[in-house]
């Protein structure tokens, strides 16, 4: 039921069902007591416990951890925060992320001693946390993350995960996003046939029209690419079918206002330098060395569009054809449809906006990764990717050595510097004897205890391990998507209210056939012989 996310308000029809197919367990009368939708949720508490148990060993194993904090709003006035681990196993040294669970914000609000708690719980201890990621913007984590370093001396920030917006974006961002989202779902209604590019850019953004999560329509490239080629086709739609739906003709009139046509231009220069970041931390194993240059990229790329405006903007108002009629005013045309609103001061607006909105994503990037973290992401790249190692042993032992000190300095208390500095070209030598690995394949092989690297470079063990509890990658992004869709799945279901039993399974438990589950019946049996479960 966790897994294929089935309500819990469906399990009474489930067992009828069963009874339906004549299930001899369900027909005996002996054992009527342990098919029930409580016992189902005791069997639910069970799992869970297993699991926690499970996480609880993994979680102390490792040397450091990463805290990720994902917001998720219900609606307005009701918001939680999912809290996540990243660890890596010193047996295998393979990194994972946990969930921890959720707790409901009282007043938008988290304290450090709340999220404390929590990884004291599983057995974390501060000195342990490493990094700190989180979806919330910078104005409402400031103080956390400032109470939390007071504890946690390594704590870095990097906060790689969707949905973390500056606190103050432009007031036209949710009106343009509002539109996007109604033209849609309109198309995607059973009385309208979608214009292939929508269709097309969904499918590419993989977009569920039907899931429950506002839609972040003006950061997928996809979907603006698609509304900026099929304008012309979508609005004679739109209008052709206004006579049968009033929805069809406000949106025909909205999307020829000449700032909804300007903006989706102005968004088609601003994305694809956050695209291609989004699309490298969304890898499996993420190429680090590229972390740093692509947000210097795409911070240069707004930069630059502060002064004259980007390529496609500047096109775009090179195309208008402007006209005065003998009746007076002045017309505004586009690919041969007319533009509503245009005028002097509505140009003079869309330069405001232009502005606030690049100042927005310039925010939004200084915020979410740091300059401290992005010279330690750098620098972990420089030091365990051998692909990047050079060929000729006279330059092997130069290479890296500003990168060592980098993170010598930011994780003093964990290494011996002179030791490190002492076994750097060593360590070198023998990383490139090995053939071409990948970074993490290297770091996997110095954080396990079993290996020989390990004990030959303990300090490069160390310096590995951190890098492999970073809070990035497909893995982590994952397991958040899952939450994040299971807790907005479990609000929009009268009943359900997903309890962090069931997301606990769905997130963090393995494939049916992997479970233990003897391990979850012997907990069940004895937790309900000592009436444990069940409250």
């Amino acid at each position: 039921m966790a897994k294929e996310d089935v309500p819990d308000d469906r399990c009474s029809a489930l067992l009828e069902l069963q009874r339906f197919n004549l299930c001899q367990a369900l027909l005996s009368a002996e054992h009527g007591d342990y098919y029930s939708p409580k016992r189902v949720r005791d069997m639910q508490v069970a799992i869970a416990s297993v699991l926690h148990t499970e996480a609880c060993q993994c979680l102390k194993a490792s040397p450091y951890v990463g805290l990720v904090l994902d917001e998720t709003r219900y609606w307005p006035e009701s918001h939680s925060l999912a809290l996540f681990a990243t660890s890596v196993s010193p047996c295998d040294g393979q990194p994972t992320t946990t969930f921890l669970g959720s707790m409901k914000l009282q007043e938008g609000e988290a304290t450090a001693g709340q999220l404390l708690g929590i990884l004291q719980a599983f057995g974390i201890s501060a000195p342990k946390l490493a990094w700190l990621s989180s979806s919330l913007p910078s104005d409402r984590l400031q103080s956390v993350s400032l109470q939390l370093r007071t504890t946690c001396p390594l704590l870095m920030e990097l906060h790689c995960l969707p949905g973390r917006a500056d606190p103050e974006p432009p007031a036209y961002l949710g009106e343009y996003e509002s539109i996007l989202d109604d033209l849609f779902r309109l198309h995607g209604g059973p009385s309208f046939h979608m214009v292939p590019e929508l269709r097309a850019a969904l499918d590419l953004a993989a977009i569920d029209l039907a899931g429950p999560r506002p839609v972040p329509w003006a950061s997928l490239l996809p979907i603006v690419e698609a509304v900026a080629k099929a304008w012309p086709c979508l609005v004679l739609t739109l209008e052709a079918a206004a006579p049968a739906s009033p929805t069809a003709g406000a949106l025909a009139l909205a999307l020829c206002q000449f700032t909804f046509v300007a903006f989706t231009h102005l968004l088609l220069d601003a994305l694809p330098s956050m695209q291609k970041l989004a699309l490298v931390l969304q890898q499996e194993e993420p190429d680090l060395a590229l972390v740093q240059p692509l947000v210097m990229a795409a911070t240069a790329s707004l930069q630059a569009q502060r002064g004259l405006g980007g390529v496609h903007l500047q096109h775009f108002l090179q195309e208008l054809v402007l006209s005065y009629p003998d009746g007076g005013g002045q017309h505004c045309t586009y690919r041969g449809l007319e533009l509503v609103g245009y005028s002097e001061a509505a140009v003079q607006g869309l330069e405001q906006l232009r502005e606030a909105f690049l100042d927005s994503m310039q925010r939004g990037l200084q915020d979410s990764y740091p300059r401290p973290s992005l010279d330690m992401v750098a620098a972990f790249a420089v030091i365990f990717d051998p692909l990047c190692y050079p060929q000729a042993l006279e330059e092997l032992g130069a290479h890296g050595e500003g990168a060592l000190q980098v993170l010598l300095q930011g994780f003093a208390p964990l290494v011996v510097c002179q030791h490190a500095l002492g076994d750097f070209v060593l360590f070198k030598r023998m990383v490139s004897s090995l053939g071409r690995l990948s970074p993490w394949a290297l770091c996997a092989k110095l954080a396990c205890t079993h290996s020989e690297l390990h004990e030959l470079f303990p300090d490069f063990a160390t310096l590995a391990a951190l890098a492999l509890v970073l809070p990035v990658g497909t893995g982590l992004l994952d397991k958040v998507g899952r939450s994040r869709g299971l807790q907005w799945l479990g609000q929009s279901r009268a009943g359900d209210t997903r309890s962090g039993h069931v997301v606990k399974i769905a997130v963090d438990g393995p494939p049916l056939h992997e479970f233990d589950f003897a391990l979850a019946v012997e907990f069940l049996e004895s937790g309900w012989g000592e009436r444990l479960l069940g409250s």
